[in-house]
């Protein structure tokens, strides 16, 4: 574990000014425009674990905290959990089969997707008591949901794997409107989960032509309160993208700029208008950006972490890793949280805060088995960081 002395309260206070208002900590991303930048106090210097859970089986997605709970779900014939945010011991568990998406805490409620893995046909998507884990109302999707919904105001989002994306009542699971985003003369071959920004849902969608003759990839912007479309975009550069190169996981949004990541191409976007600002091609691979309004920071397996102007697109940082940038990164102020995985295997990964300014690493972490373990991305608030790695839980201060 590597400490380095820095300050960090004037830098967080400077970056504090130019970012959102808020920070919700029970949302996969820190916020509704899935910025993954949370106006919070990170964790600069690290003196350990302050508590540790050893899970029941493995987890693959985030954590959510509300109301002094955190609560994250395991994958293939598993729970949904929570754990007392201050101690680590365990609240409640429901029982599913399996937990695929990352939970959104809101309105006293936990909203998850799930499924049966052995019959894929038996997907839903859930809201449960956030004190007692009890279940509040379902929607039989028929399909296992793996992206993570969210909540604004009395609305849950949800972009289902049943090809719509549905606005449920969030206190009653009552469907206010949906939205089919299959396109004519095209499979779905992936989608994104929704994104929030004034009044608009932002998400992606992509097909296959039915014929084999070609790809398509899509970004909709829906008027939240009634699902109608107000444009649909497709990148001009890159009218057809391969089966592998689709919009994918979730996109951003900051500064008036929708972000959508494909394979290893990152696509800025006018949020108003729909028209195309630029493309960024990495070397390889890119994880979900991190985005404020004047950078976007792209994790990529070539072993660096890209810092772009949200304007142009241009590189204006380029941070080396000890390895492959393992997660989706997570900014405060100005540290990078993230896992760095070792090369050579995808089984072993390092959390790591890294100080943007002088690329230096501030400290690193992992269980005392160093075998093994992979890290979902982080959840940063209040000056901890909550990490799940596999089958085990840490609280770090």
């Amino acid at each position: 574990m590597l400490l380095t002395r820095r300050s960090f309260l004037a830098s967080s206070a400077a970056f504090a000014t130019a970012a959102p208002a808020y920070a919700a900590a029970g949302l996969y991303r820190s916020d509704p425009a899935r910025t993954g930048c949370p106006v919070t106090s990170g964790l600069p210097h690290l003196t350990g674990a302050r508590w540790s859970y050893k899970l029941g089986g493995r987890q693959h997605c985030t954590p959510a905290l509300g109301d002094g709970l955190l609560v994250s779900g395991l994958n293939v014939y598993q729970d949904l959990f929570a754990l007392d945010a201050e101690t680590g011991k365990p609240r409640w568990t429901f029982r599913t089969g399996n937990v695929a998406s990352p939970p959104t805490i809101a309105k006293g409620l936990v909203y998850f997707g799930s499924g049966d893995v052995r019959e894929l046909d038996r997907g839903l998507f859930l809201a449960v008591d956030l004190k007692t884990g009890q279940e509040r109302w379902r929607l039989t999707t028929g399909k296992i949901e793996s992206k993570s919904p969210l909540v604004v105001d009395d609305l849950v989002y949800l972009a289902s794997e049943n090809l719509t994306l549905y606005a449920l009542d969030a206190h009653s699971g009552r469907v206010a409107w949906k939205f089919a985003f299959a396109l004519p003369h095209y499979l779905v071959i992936g989608h994104t989960a929704p994104a929030y920004a004034d009044g608009t849902l932002y998400f992606g969608g992509s097909g296959l032509k039915l014929d084999g003759t070609g790809t398509f990839a899509a970004l909709f912007a829906l008027d939240a309160r009634t699902g109608a479309l107000k444009w649909q975009f497709s990148p001009r550069s890159r009218p057809n993208v391969r089966s592998d190169d689709r919009l994918q996981d979730m996109v951003a949004v900051s500064g008036g700029v929708v972000y959508g990541k494909s394979d290893n191409y990152l696509f800025a976007v006018d949020a108003g208008t729909g028209r195309q600002r630029w493309i960024f091609k990495a070397p390889r691979a890119i994880t979900v950006p991190a985005v404020n309004p004047s950078r976007a920071y792209v994790g990529c397996f070539d072993g660096h972490v890209y810092g772009l102007d949200s304007a142009t697109g241009a590189i204006v940082d380029r941070i080396p890793l000890a390895g492959y940038c393992d997660t989706a990164p997570v900014v405060v102020g100005d540290i990078l949280y993230l896992a760095v995985g070792a090369n050579g295997t995808q089984h072993e990964s390092w959390l790591t805060a890294i100080d943007i300014p002088s690329r230096q690493v501030l400290w690193r972490f992992q269980p005392e088995s160093s075998r093994g373990w992979s890290f979902v991305s982080p959840l940063v608030t209040d000056g901890r960081v909550y990490a799940g790695a596999y089958t085990g839980m840490y609280c770090l201060a």
